[in-house]
């Protein structure tokens, strides 16, 4: 059995406070800390009790990490973690950052597009601000042909935004004009 990872100081302090102390720690921590167990913790916390304290920090670290990608959040796992942190507080003001999460590709070698998690979670959080727009991005994420063949995504998170609008034609025609179309997503 391989050994037991000990968990980080933030970690620690995170679980030995809770209230507004937590989330106070959680902004530090997402705004500071470079340990991502902490990071992603802390926003855990901030995604459990939404604050729009919260906005700035989210913003900033995502920019931080989208500047080099593939060597600061490699997988996008932290950046997918900050929309979804953003998203009970998400307006207007965050359709920036939601379209670049949208659009966002990143190769890791050997040829691996690794973002598709973070254009799946960009989606769900654009659809809670702009309907509109994220039924055009889900159009076009519905045959993106990076779609993860492990998970389906972004596309089956697509199915289910276009389904939400009422949307059914692209649905239709995915389904008949797809030359290689996925399982999961016809299934959905």
């Amino acid at each position: 059995m391989p050994p037991r990872l000990k968990a980080s100081a933030g970690v620690e302090a995170l679980q030995q406070v809770d209230g507004r102390a937590q989330v106070a720690l959680a902004l530090d921590l997402v705004a500071r800390d470079k340990d991502p167990r902490a990071v992603r913790a802390a926003l855990e916390v901030l995604q459990a009790h939404p604050t729009r304290e919260a906005r700035p920090v989210l913003h900033t670290r995502f920019e931080h990490l989208a500047a080099d990608g593939v060597k600061r959040d490699a997988g996008t796992y932290l950046r997918a973690a900050i929309v979804r942190a953003l998203r009970p507080i998400a307006g207007v003001e965050d359709l920036a950052l939601l379209e670049r999460a949208v659009t966002t590709y990143e190769w890791l070698p050997p040829r691996s597009e690794e973002a598709s998690l973070l254009r799946s979670a960009g989606l769900v959080v654009l659809n809670d601000v702009d309907s509109r727009l994220a039924g055009f991005h889900a159009v076009r994420l519905l045959a993106d042909e990076w779609t993860s063949r492990l998970s389906g995504e972004p596309a089956l998170t697509a199915v289910g935004v276009l389904a939400s609008l009422d949307h059914y034609d692209p649905l239709y025609y995915y389904a008949l004009h797809q030359t290689q179309p996925q399982s999961d997503v016809l299934s959905d």
